[in-house]
């Protein structure tokens, strides 16, 4: 294997790479844009050092092979497109450390099924997970104040949504084109509950 990594610790380019999993060295601060772009066609699952603080845009895009990738709690931003098309990638859990998520960044990944949000991310990215057909549920936590345009769009196993805050800003596209038997659980009275309402979409009160 072989990284091009700058004097500044960003991780600009995997040259070579002959390994099934990778290990980012530790010191490592950024996954630059494209950083494993075209170079992936053995990938299939990376761990990334608490060093690293930012995921560059595209930077495992069409990695199809990709399974696993453990991000880091020392993460603060995840950039556009990221790991868009990842159509092996099963399960992520996006720590409480990232402030910023660029669009699309899981666009398309048809495996993923299984998605932790931790209580700290403030805001879901437009079309985050546009065509994720394998996600069935997921927790939104309290942290979480606005969910953007498409996010959910053609999620045509999503069952089951959970919005902690009834507060929580939802763009009017957000959940289009989602299975028909979709439910979105949030505290009785708020928000939530009536965009719910306004869109056709079944609702269960929880407490606050």
């Amino acid at each position: 294997m072989k990284l091009i990594i700058s004097e500044s610790g960003v991780l600009e380019k995997v040259e070579i790479l002959e390994e099934a999993e990778v290990v980012i060295p530790d010191g490592v601060t950024s996954i630059g844009d494209k950083a494993f772009y075209e170079n992936y066609s053995l990938l299939t699952g990376v761990i990334i050092p608490d060093s690293v603080t930012t995921i560059g845009e595209d930077a495992f895009m069409d990695c199809n092979l990709l399974e696993s990738a453990i991000i880091s709690n020392s993460t603060t931003s995840i950039g556009g497109r990221a790991f868009a098309w990842c159509e092996s990638l099963t399960s992520v859990v996006i720590p409480g450390s990232v402030m910023s998520i660029g669009d699309k960044a899981f666009y398309d990944c048809s495996s993923l099924a299984d998605v932790t949000i931790s209580h700290g991310v403030p805001y879901l990215g437009n079309e985050m997970f546009y065509l994720c057909s394998s996600l069935a549920s997921i927790v939104v936590p309290a942290s979480v104040l606005s969910i953007g345009e498409y996010a959910f769009e053609r999620c045509r196993s999503l069952t089951s949504v959970t919005i902690m805050n009834g507060k929580t800003v939802i763009d009017h596209d957000a959940f289009s084109m989602c299975n028909e038997d979709l439910i979105i659980r949030a505290p009785v009275g708020s928000y939530v509950e009536q965009y719910a309402v306004k869109n056709g979409i079944k609702f269960e009160a929880i407490r606050p």
